[in-house]
């Protein structure tokens, strides 16, 4: 992302969040926008497009997603470095965005929309899970 000056001022107005904060929420468009659109409709349903339009439960979808894929293990971690532990923080991104023209909103968005979408933290968790099947000899 560009440290244009309104963004530099956005950090200095809420100091909650860094470059880098709003650096992976670009990041985690971007991948969303790369990914695209899932083809069958339980993926739909999941990820929470409309017409091609990332809502805000997907996009705090697509950042789990995305985080473990960069960071692996280290997911949580680094996104508690950033600020980032809940999806209502990914909201409070957004809409800082939002504010200063980074990004757009469609006409339905709002900012509740990103609140309690999931426990962020057990949904990094959750992307690391193992199990084991014993094998019956025989």
């Amino acid at each position: 992302m560009n440290s244009s000056k309104p963004l530099l001022e956005l950090v200095r107005r809420d100091k909650r969040f860094s470059l880098q904060s709003y650096d992976f929420v670009q990041d985690v468009l971007e991948y969303a926008l790369f990914v695209g659109i899932p083809s069958n409709e339980e993926s739909m349903e999941e990820y929470g497009e409309n017409g091609g339009h990332i809502t805000g439960a997907a996009l705090c979808r697509y950042a789990v997603d995305y985080a473990t894929d960069q960071f692996g293990y280290m997911a949580p971690e680094v996104l508690a470095q950033l600020g980032i532990r809940t999806t209502s923080d990914i909201g409070d991104i957004v809409y800082n965005l939002i504010s200063i023209g980074e990004i757009s909103q469609a006409e339905n968005d709002t900012r509740e929309d990103f609140d309690d979408v999931f426990d962020l933290g057990e949904e990094l968790e959750k992307s690391f899970e193992f199990s084991y099947v014993r094998r019956r000899r025989g």
